[in-house]
């Protein structure tokens, strides 16, 4: 890990960031953290391993970067100054599907499903390494670069890959987060064939399932929502009781 840059007092990290120069084509991180060693420490780390990291001010600054790109990935910690983490996932995922990591010293159920039903892809705990970090935000970006092809279904439906998105038969995007794409692509993949939570959890987030654990089951849940044309009586996305769930297929809209 490089040393951290010193600064005069009252210099922002976010100031210093623009200076330094990333490796051509790296990936680019925003990182919004009110922990400015915290955040200054990940950011040498990642920009060490080839990253192309910039640390900014405040929620403003993260919307209006996720808009002008260029963009690959965010992290984010749910509390920052008297900003509500929660409402700004909502906001980036209203003009983004940028995957979305939040990394926060918090890891109670509750903020771990509220994040995710606001769109963040992945939740991890600032007691990881650097290296463990870099690991789950390596594993999340493999899932993001797919070949630039789309991908026909019957029904009219259209997987895109490289957009991450699925088209329903009329052109209309479903607008699914990272990690719902994920799981769809999963499922689909295995179509007619029962898919633990077990399996979903580990392909998606890169850990098994523990029981209780409810956030396979709220993703789900979100993503009826957005394919189905009635949540409460799935016929694409299938329950299978004690197992876990089952991908019936897309259906045309007339079906």
């Amino acid at each position: 890990m490089s040393p951290l840059v010193s600064r005069p007092q009252n210099e922002s990290i976010g100031a210093l960031l623009p200076t330094l120069t990333d490796p051509p084509g790296a990936i680019q991180v925003a990182i919004l953290d009110a922990q400015e060693s915290y955040a200054a420490e990940l950011a040498d780390f990642l920009r060490d391993q080839g990253f192309g990291p910039a640390i900014l001010a405040d929620s403003t600054a993260l919307l209006q970067r996720t808009i002008d790109g260029p963009l690959d990935l965010i992290i984010m910690d749910l509390k920052f100054g008297a900003e509500n983490g929660l409402d700004l996932l909502r906001r980036i995922r209203s003009v983004s599907n940028i995957p979305c990591v939040v990394l926060s010293a918090a890891l109670c159920e509750l903020d771990r499903v509220l994040a995710l039903e606001m769109g963040a892809d992945h939740f991890l705990s600032k007691s990881l390494t650097h290296r463990e970090v870099l690991a789950h935000l390596r594993a999340l970006l493999r899932r993001s670069i797919f070949v630039a092809s789309s991908l026909a279904r019957p029904g009219g439906w259209r997987i895109m890959p490289e957009q991450r998105e699925v088209l329903r038969p009329d052109g209309v995007p479903c607008g699914l987060t990272s990690a719902e794409f994920d799981i769809l692509q999963f499922l689909a993949a295995a179509t007619g064939k029962a898919v633990s939570r077990d399996d979903i959890s580990k392909q998606v987030f890169s850990r098994p399932y523990r029981v209780g654990d409810r956030t396979v089951d709220m993703l789900i849940t979100r993503l009826r929502r957005k394919i189905e044309r009635d949540a409460d009586s799935p016929r694409m996305i299938k329950t299978v009781r004690a197992v876990g769930y089952s991908f019936a297929g897309f259906l045309a809209d007339t079906e």
